[in-house]
């Protein structure tokens, strides 16, 4: 079923014709079916996903967490809803916290979450950083691209060819567990294009206080050479 939709969708943009529309899309993940929008285009990258299986190892270290131990999930790179997905396809109750500085990601998210009803979820549109700060997002297609880097230069110079300035406001994620009033923390998932030690830098006192499980991916590691 997800192939003949991503085939749909596949045809739909070679006709030029799926930027244009708005669309739901219906997918079952884990036993329990759930809605996620195309909307211009954004949202459209799940499919793909669903249909290659992409980061489907993750189902399996989630799943195996959240059997050890209880608290809340927090999601540091909320892109257009991929992990959140994932982890109410394995409960429909965890708790899910999202930072975001991507205000296109937030808006999407926010719809999948009102389509499914999903409760106990947070969105915070921010990022997360070792420090309150002003830094400028970096968008290659615009508005409504769900890509986003904080690191000039980490992804190829053609990255950076928007003409759009957007700046966004990041705060260290100490203070944003403290202000929310956390009480445990299962898993942190960091998955922020490049900024990774900064926000781990941010959650040192959280880190020591409930001892999550962290989940981290790091790009730009594919040769040896790479890796510091």
């Amino acid at each position: 079923m997800i192939v003949k939709k991503h085939l749909l969708a596949e045809l739909l943009i070679k006709l030029r014709l799926l930027k244009f529309l708005n669309l739901n899309f219906t997918v079952q993940l884990n036993g329990k079916k759930f809605k996620f929008p195309v909307i211009n285009l954004l949202g459209f990258q799940n499919l793909r996903e669903l249909k290659k299986g992409r980061e489907s190892y993750l189902d399996e270290i989630i799943t195996s967490i959240l059997k050890k131990t209880r608290g809340s999930f927090i999601d540091v790179g909320v892109n257009i809803a991929q992990t959140l997905l994932k982890v109410k396809a394995i409960d429909l109750h965890q708790e899910y916290i999202g930072f975001e500085p991507n205000p296109s990601s937030c808006f999407y998210t926010s719809k999948v979450i009102n389509l499914n009803n999903f409760q106990n979820c947070k969105i915070i549109p921010v990022g997360l950083y070792n420090k309150i700060s002003l830094l400028k997002l970096f968008m290659r297609y615009g508005e409504d691209d769900a890509h986003a880097s904080l690191v000039d230069g980490f992804r190829d110079k053609s990255f950076y060819r928007s003409e759009m300035e957007k700046y966004v406001v990041v705060f260290p994620g100490d203070y944003l567990l403290k202000e929310l009033n956390i009480d445990s923390v299962s898993i942190i998932k960091i998955d922020v294009e490049g900024a990774e030690i900064e926000v781990i830098e941010g959650f040192v006192d959280s880190m020591s206080k409930y001892r999550p499980f962290i989940i981290c991916e790091v790009l730009a590691a594919d040769k040896e050479n790479n890796i510091e």
